[in-house]
């Protein structure tokens, strides 16, 4: 299994983005969940298609499981305190 930081950025720290990133930037002026969704141009590290690469339904399936990942995190956005103590452990 792969970590963040081993094949991405490191996190940024509470209060330490970068407001020159367009999703940090429109986070902090808007007050809400923003992102940078980049259109790979290569296979995917952790899941790769031999027989394929990286291809177009491969890139529309992507997106579409955008929607459920900010669907899975929505009841989270506006929680105070520690709500990663009461998550499913597989999303610890």
């Amino acid at each position: 299994m792969y970590k963040q930081g081993a094949i991405s950025y490191e996190p940024m720290p509470a209060g330490g983005a970068n407001l020159a990133i367009c999703s940090d930037s429109v986070a902090q002026k808007y007050n809400c969940l923003a992102l940078t969704f980049e259109q790979p141009f290569k296979d995917c590290a952790t899941m790769p298609d031999p027989n394929y690469g990286w291809t177009g339904p491969r890139c529309s399936y992507l997106g579409a499981s955008l929607i459920d990942v900010i669907v899975h995190c929505q009841p989270y956005l506006r929680v105070e305190g520690p709500f990663w103590e009461k998550l499913d452990p597989k999303d610890t």
